[in-house]
């Protein structure tokens, strides 16, 4: 690998466009997000005395964004935005390429 394709990019995309799990900040802030598509929330666990007794564990709760939103998380909290939110991505400039060539031809690994 090349050393230019380790280089720290930053670019300006729609939250959409931008892949699930990436980190972004806001077009011009600092604060770093996590970009989501669901959160899950885990319950806290049952008493001991309900955990012996046979009590059913409380179930994960999950909340998936509706089509055309996404989630914006960071220290706990969350925040919905449009996929059309422009985001500022950090990633490498190896990774960029990689997501662009499969955004632009979906079709290139896929032997189509």
């Amino acid at each position: 690998m090349s050393h230019h394709m380790e280089m720290e990019v930053k670019v300006l995309l729609p939250a959409g466009k931008i892949p699930l799990g990436a980190t972004v900040t806001k077009r011009t802030g600092k604060k770093q997000y996590k970009l989501l598509g669901r959160l899950r929330m885990f319950p806290a666990p049952l008493p001991k005395a309900e955990r012996e007794a046979g009590g059913e564990k409380p179930a994960v709760q999950e909340i998936r964004a509706e089509p055309g939103v996404l989630f914006l998380v960071s220290d706990g909290d969350a925040n919905a935005i449009k996929a059309t939110t422009e985001l500022m991505w950090t990633t490498t400039a190896e990774e960029l390429v990689y997501h662009l060539q499969h955004t632009l031809d979906p079709y290139r690994d896929s032997g189509k």
